[in-house]
């Protein structure tokens, strides 16, 4: 039984937190999810921290056989022993309730780091990825899938040669919630009270809904959710967005990512690295990676790459500078002779100052300032036998100086090419709108749903009233879900 013990300030409200439960004291809360609450305990005999899980009594009740299967579940998972997997100690039964045991790892999550600093170079998404791929790989040789991969279950713990990868966390109690003895889409990804069981953000196609009868969630629904925290980790954000669980679910069914490039074209993201992601994020399950082990060599190879390449580019820029400062040096050096020609030969005004207008000259000399002693840099050798010629030369009439009237020429004809008014065009009154909006509802009845879906979007981006916007809207997410069974 667990016995009370002193409650930390700020605590009172969970009953959990300073109580006795076998040979750990609850000293805090550390996490809350749909599943429980995960808490940071000392083992008493040990005085070591340990994270403790506690799924809730009443989830086991909803579901039957959850119990034998949690059991079973578990102690598959407490034989995971690797340096990226969080290892699970012991698990057991206290007053209904049921604990698992694991590492307290001290550091901070990749969502954490993700919220702080935003989109990561190629090397550190490539460091952490390669890691993640280690520890997946280790579990699903033990057929053991995550089911809730999320950069709030990678933890990152500092070390001498970099972040050290923890995946926390694994699916033992989803697995135990199962309706069946095979892991279908909908007991993967639903209680039978409709509750979600994982992040709708970062699910599966195959927990989406597009398992057929007797297909199975395999490790590459893994893989996938790793596609979508390389894609966060590579952009900042995540492909889609959506304002519900059912709209998440409808995107990782239908909707296409569109590339990290194009969604940060600032950013310059490797194209090495985007293609490995976007693979990771085919709809069907046989286009991606065929384990983690093969998306794992996939990063590191991306990894040698970008090292191969940020070793070249020194190299490259000491052959530069000389180049561009001599271009300097003789631009510098032609501008001051053509600004020399235009002035009285008798006193050329000094450099510096014909360099900065050479345009417009000046209408009266102005007294010269101190001859700068710079002025040999810029001017090579065979450039002063022609000073004679220009003393000597009758004054050249300005012909020369049209040189940037070419410049100035191409820029008012960028402006030409104006949007011809499509369909995406404002309605211009109340009756045309209602009209488009009746005409939108008889092409859906004579379409497909793909066709009437897009033909919607058309209809949105015309920028209707509020009120047909969201029966618009509400028409997407009904032809989008129609045939999925998964929901309540």
């Amino acid at each position: 039984m667990a016995q009370r013990i002193d409650i930390p300030p700020g605590e009172a409200e969970d009953p959990l937190i300073g109580r006795r439960v076998r040979d750990f004291s609850i000293v805090e809360c550390i996490g809350r999810g749909g599943m429980g609450a995960v808490y940071r305990a000392e083992h008493l005999l040990l005085r070591e921290p340990r994270a403790l899980k506690v799924i809730r009594a009443e989830l086991f009740r909803a579901v039957p056989h959850a119990v034998e299967r949690f059991e079973r579940e578990a102690r598959i998972a407490v034989k995971l022993r690797h340096p990226n997997l969080v290892l699970l100690h012991d698990f057991f039964v206290e007053d209904g309730d049921h604990f698992l045991v694991m590492e307290y790892v001290v550091g901070q999550s990749l969502a954490e780091l993700l919220r702080a600093r935003g989109a990561l170079s190629t090397a550190e998404i490539c460091r952490i990825g390669v890691q993640c791929c280690a520890g997946l790989a280790h579990a699903h040789e033990l057929g053991i899938v995550h089911r809730d991969l999320s950069p709030e279950n990678v933890m990152l713990t500092p070390t001498a040669e970099g972040p050290m990868v923890k995946i926390i966390d694994f699916g033992v109690a989803r697995a135990a919630l199962s309706q069946e003895t095979t892991t279908r889409v909908s007991d993967a990804t639903l209680t039978r009270v409709g509750d979600f069981v994982g992040k709708p953000r970062y699910a599966s196609p195959e927990q989406a809904g597009s398992l057929r009868p007797g297909e199975e969630l395999d490790a590459r629904s893994d893989l996938y959710s790793l596609g979508l925290v390389l894609y966060e980790m590579a952009t900042g954000a995540l492909p889609f967005r959506s304002e519900s669980a059912v709209g998440y679910l409808a995107l990782h069914l239908y909707q296409e990512p569109p590339p990290p490039s194009e969604l940060r074209p600032e950013l310059n993201i490797s194209p090495a690295l985007e293609r490995v992601i976007l693979r990771c994020l085919e709809k069907d399950r046989a286009q991606r990676f065929a384990s983690a082990a093969e998306l794992g060599r996939a990063l590191e190879e991306v990894s040698r790459e970008n090292r191969a390449r940020l070793e070249r580019a020194p190299a490259r820029r000491p052959g530069r500078a000389p180049l561009a400062a001599g271009a300097a040096a003789v631009a510098l050096g032609l501008a001051a002779l053509v600004a020399w020609r235009f002035h009285s030969p008798v006193s050329p005004p000094p450099l510096t100052e014909t360099a900065r207008a050479p345009a417009t000259p000046p209408p009266a000399p102005v007294p010269a300032p101190a001859p700068v002693t710079r002025a040999p840099e810029p001017v090579p050798a065979p450039e002063p036998t022609s000073v004679p010629t220009a003393r000597v030369t009758p004054k050249p009439s300005p012909a020369p100086v049209p040189a940037p009237e070419p410049a100035r020429k191409p820029a008012p004809a960028r402006v030409a090419p104006k949007p011809a008014p499509a369909a995406t065009s404002p309605f211009g009154s109340d009756e045309e709108m209602d009209a488009a909006f009746e005409a939108a509802v008889q092409f859906e009845a004579e379409h497909g749903p793909a066709d009437a879906v897009a033909n919607w979007k058309k209809f949105r981006a015309r920028g209707p009233s509020p009120a047909l916007d969201e029966r618009a809207k509400r028409r997407i997410t009904e032809l989008t879900l129609g045939g999925m069974k998964t929901f309540p």
